[in-house]
């Protein structure tokens, strides 16, 4: 028995030299300002940076990469690895050039379909994270992981989309913030379904744009920039990026922002109150597992900032609500049970807190704001309308 004993605590010993955990900051290497979005992943383990540009990685392997579109990916080994990493921008400092073939490309990507994406049901686990900010405050953190299950990933003019097409199982959630403000104004969350549909169609609005192409990846990319041509009451920009090699789109930008100045679109009204969104911005990055596998979705990001006020504009509050949605282990197999409505804003759905897991939890690092937001909604429960499931 000693002798077993032995052997099994020389094997926990060489297993622990073996591992590496990093909390390491990643930066751009002009600015040296912190990248939020890079992927750092290993064979065992997959994580991001979050706005702060940090991140943790607890692994066995030799070596650590790090990559994000328009940046050179990096690999750096585990063992000499620094506690900052930079990374080099890969686009061109091209000024661009006026194109007139986007069609022609998007047709081909369009004919590409169904041999870079799926077009059938499969699974994936997923972790999802939203942030309310009222006037720069934040007063809302919900973060949630799980297994979802889609009809399909994207949307063509063919496939209806319907509340049905999203299957969503809870496995762990935190959350915590202020239900009501000063002007008793609750904010509603949107669905899940309606997180996912900002994701599954990425086209941009009718009406007339200007174009520019700038190549960059040694022109294995293309990065097709659009921009509205009448700015009177709404601007539209943002890219997507095309790989030349089979014509898929590997992301999308779209930002969409009213005239502050011309100041003319109109407010919708509940009741005494009256908003309008003044910012729109989403964000969608597609990457493949394996070389025999489609493209899925990555990671995302959806961010809306909305103007409320009353009828005699007695105040005026800002909302800015955000949600990051990263998906690991697509077309798995593993055990599901629907246990969450996709149609419910998902500030109100249910789940115990597990403390375990989330002192263990790596995939986003809570930034600094966030882990002080959490603090100090611990203290004042009392004092304002909180909603917790800590």
């Amino acid at each position: 028995m000693k002798i077993r004993l032995t052997i099994i605590c020389l094997l926990a010993i060489c297993s622990l030299f073996g591992q590496t955990q990093k909390l390491g900051l990643v930066l751009d290497q002009t600015s040296k300002k912190p990248i939020e979005f890079v992927a750092v992943y290993t064979h065992d383990d997959h994580t991001l940076t979050n706005a702060e540009g940090k991140y943790f990685v607890n692994t066995f392997a030799d070596s650590i990469t790090f990559s994000l579109i328009g940046y050179e990916k990096t690999q750096l080994s585990t063992v000499q690895i620094p506690d900052t990493v930079y990374l080099k921008s890969k686009t061109f400092e091209l000024e661009g050039v006026t194109v007139s073939n986007l069609k022609t490309l998007w047709q081909k990507m369009k004919d590409s379909l169904f041999q870079n994406y799926r077009f059938e049901p499969y699974q994936e686990e997923f972790f999802l994270r939203s942030t309310l900010k009222q006037d720069g405050t934040l007063v809302r953190l919900q973060d949630i992981a799980g297994n979802l299950k889609r009809k399909t990933l994207l949307y063509t003019g063919n496939l209806e989309h319907t509340n049905k097409d999203y299957e969503i199982q809870i496995n762990q959630m935190r959350k915590v913030g202020v239900v009501k403000d000063t002007h008793n104004i609750y904010f509603k969350f949107p669905t899940f379904f309606g997180i996912l549909s900002t994701f599954a169609r990425l086209n941009v609005s009718q009406g007339p744009f200007n174009f520019k192409a700038i190549p960059f990846e040694n022109g294995a990319k293309i990065r097709y920039e659009f921009e509205s041509k009448n700015k009177d009451t709404l601007a539209v920009n943002g890219y997507y990026i095309f790989n030349m090699d089979n014509h898929a789109m590997e992301k999308f930008v779209l930002d969409q922002k009213i005239n502050l100045a011309n100041n003319r679109v109109p407010f919708a009204q509940h009741k005494w109150l009256r908003y309008r969104t003044q910012e729109h911005y989403v964000e969608v990055i597609f990457s493949k597992k394996s070389n025999n596998k489609p493209y899925s979705i990555d990671r995302a990001k959806f961010r809306q900032v909305v103007l409320c006020t009353d009828e005699e504009r007695t105040f005026e509050t800002n909302y800015e609500s955000e949600f990051i949605l990263t998906n690991h282990n697509p077309f798995n197999s593993l055990p599901f049970k629907k246990n969450a409505n996709a149609t419910k804003d998902i500030f109100k759905l249910k789940k115990p807190y597990d403390p375990n897991f989330w002192n263990k939890q790596r995939t986003l690092l809570l930034t600094n704001e966030m882990e002080n937001f959490i603090l100090k909604m611990g203290n004042e429960a009392k004092e304002f309308k909180v909603k917790s499931n800590f």
